[in-house]
Order: C-alpha cells, then sequence, then structure tokens
C-alpha cells in the first residue's frame, strides 16, 4: 500500500530511529517497501539500511521515487520520528484517495520545543503525482498544497 522513501547521506546516527518506527506498520501490511535513496554515505548508512531490508538506490530522492512499487509513498526525513498512531492516520488516508497530506509529529520537548514548531515527519503523495513531475520541484509543491493530518486528532475521531 505505501512505499516509504528516505533521502540519505551520512545519516546512521539518525536512521535507526526511523526505520525501527516503521516495523509495525510492515508487519501490519501498510508499509510494504522501504526505500534509501543514499548519496554516498561513507558512514554506516548503508550497513543499517541493509540490515533493516530495505531497497538501497544511489542517487537523490527521485531516484528512490522510481524504485518504489506502491501507489502510495510516505517521503520521510531520516531523522522523522513518527509517533504512535501515524499509521492509523495514514491507512485512512491513502484509503480515501485524496491527495498529499503532511503528517506531523506531536509536540517538541525541552529546549527545542521553545526555538522551534515540531517539524514535517512526513510527505505522503501519490507516486504517480511525483513522477508525472520527473522532478523534485513536485515533491515541493505538493508540500506546499498538502492536507495536514494531526495525529492526536484523527485518531479521537
Amino acid at each position: 500500500m505505501i512505499s516509504a522513501v528516505l533521502a540519505t547521506h551520512n545519516e546512521a546516527r539518525r536512521l535507526g530511529e526511523t526505520l525501527a518506527a516503521l516495523v509495525p506498520a510492515a508487519v501490519d501490511g501498510l508499509v510494504r517497501q522501504v526505500i534509501i535513496a543514499d548519496a554516498g554515505s561513507t558512514d554506516a548508512t548503508l550497513e543499517i539500511a541493509d540490515d533493516a531490508g530495505a531497497t538501497i538506490v544511489a542517487g537523490d530522492l527521485l531516484a528512490g521515487v522510481r524504485a518504489a512499487k506502491e501507489d502510495w509513498l510516505l517521503v520521510l526525513d531520516p531523522g522523522a520520528r513518527l509517533t504512535p498512531g501515524w499509521d492509523a492516520v495514514a491507512r485512512v488516508h491513502a484509503a480515501s484517495g485524496t491527495g498529499p497530506a503532511v503528517i506531523r509529529v506531536g509536540p517538541r520537548k525541552g529546549l527545542l520545543s521553545l526555538i522551534a514548531p515540531a517539524p514535517v515527519a512526513g510527505l505522503l503523495l501519490r507516486r504517480t503525482e511525483v513522477l508525472a513531475g520527473g522532478t523534485l520541484a513536485e515533491l515541493a509543491r505538493a508540500a506546499r498544497r498538502p492536507v495536514t493530518l494531526n495525529i492526536a486528532a484523527s485518531l479521537a475521531d
């Protein structure tokens, strides 16, 4: 149903936590493919990705999108901290067939909460929309027009 795509370059420190957050969704059948589009990492990024069973492609995010087999993509930052429940929201959204959506994480804690709001955890969009544009600019356009999915509010409904 969903291919998760992460662009990496020397992300060994941050990648493991994000990949671990995808495991329950993979067991559930929601995430059927994890793709690491790597731009020449020299640290343990590729070993971590390989150990996790991810498909590794050389190149940028668009190379990862091209390697995706599923109709829906979950484009993630390698350090994304997906909160529990993100997968239920993504499943409902993908089944609805609507346009792109941003999945945001919960509020930051500690000092970070004072200087920056919670980051976008992932962009959920159709593979065909990205490939039709043929450039990373399509990802940027999709990010500007998404429906924002608030995990806590969506789960309460």
